[in-house]
């Protein structure tokens, strides 16, 4: 039996449990990459720093394939490894020296150290990691690609090899996790990691979305993609300064 519980299946669950943080982060977040998308070096930085993120959980999985509930999932994501995928863009966009560029800042240092203490302390809630790190491929990866490409003026599929996800159906590695059998106790972990997972994701876009000039910035207002995601993000920040005040006023 799986984790399909009275409280509903564990990818369900998952979805649900990151609903707030997306519904008050997502659309800034968004914005944040449209600025980052502004500058092609900028782009690639943002991209070494998933690179890293991705080889290190990649790794971690690799030494904790042994573990029961990694094990379950593993054959579907040795099907799915980024990492060198990111290492053909990064040679696309930086050179055969990529390498030497690569920046751990702080929002990837805090990473790399989540990743390194979960794989000692408790290997099964990588698990949030591998399931919404590769599922932002799998379901909106033909989305940003299309964005990635359409702001960085690419041609073909040179820069892009990233978002190339072969035969891969989300179906199938869903139904992988829904089949886990993991106690009531285990699956909260799970879902309380899962809104680490979406923070982390954000504070490093929003990082390298901090260096942007504002020359780029204001140059980046003539592409009708980021003018709508600024007015959602202005949207989105309006709606969540009144529902704080709302909630001071109760």
């Amino acid at each position: 039996m799986g984790s399909d519980t009275a409280s509903g299946r564990l990818t369900e669950r998952m979805r649900k449990s990151t609903r707030r943080i997306h519904g008050k982060t997502d659309r800034l977040a968004s914005m944040n990459f449209a600025l980052v998308l502004t500058d092609r070096a900028l782009y690639a930085k943002l991209l070494g720093s998933f690179y890293m993120v991705y080889r290190e959980l990649e790794a971690a999985m690799d030494r904790c394939r042994d573990n029961e509930h990694v094990g379950h999932v593993f054959p579907l994501l040795d099907k799915m490894r980024r990492t060198k995928a990111f290492e053909a863009d990064l040679l696309f966009f930086l050179g055969k020296d990529w390498a030497k560029t690569l920046i751990v800042n702080e929002a990837v240092e805090k990473y790399l150290a989540r990743i390194a203490e979960l794989e000692k302390k408790d290997p099964a809630l990588l698990l949030a990691y591998s399931y919404h790190l590769y599922m932002a491929f799998l379901f909106g990866g033909k989305v940003i690609k299309k964005t990635v490409s359409t702001m960085l003026s690419l041609r073909g599929e040179e820069g892009l090899a990233v978002f190339a996800m072969g035969g891969a159906k989300p179906s199938e590695y869903k139904d992988s996790y829904d089949e886990l059998v993991l106690s009531e106790d285990q699956t909260e972990e799970l879902l309380k990691e899962s809104v680490e997972v979406f923070a982390m994701n954000n504070n490093i876009v929003m990082s390298f979305a901090r260096t942007v000039t504002w020359r780029n910035w204001l140059a980046s207002l003539r592409n009708p993609w980021v003018q709508a995601v600024v007015v959602a993000a202005i949207g989105a920040s309006v709606a969540l300064y009144l529902s704080l005040t709302r909630g001071v006023k109760k």
